[in-house]
């Protein structure tokens, strides 16, 4: 913030910054850490796919018939 503020012009301490911040109750936001969910090399086997792209639900089976979902990232007590 104090850096931003000096390179508009404003001249300001990085303590008096800090302070008014903390006064506020003004936090810089945290950058998150990169973590990886899913392992692409693995030995398992590999579900076959049955719809080849054909999301229309008439185009493959009728009503009821195709069901999908997405389990992109699941925690486990495992990691």
């Amino acid at each position: 913030m104090h850096r931003h503020l000096r390179s508009k012009g404003i001249r300001c301490s990085r303590k008096r910054v800090a302070r008014l911040m903390r006064e506020e109750e003004i936090r810089a936001k945290k950058k998150r850490r990169f973590r990886v969910t899913t392992d692409s090399n693995h030995s398992y086997p590999i579900a076959p796919n049955r719809l080849k792209r054909r999301f229309g639900v008439e185009e493959v089976a009728g009503t009821d018939q195709v069901w999908v979902s997405d389990i992109t990232y699941v925690p486990t007590r495992e990691g």
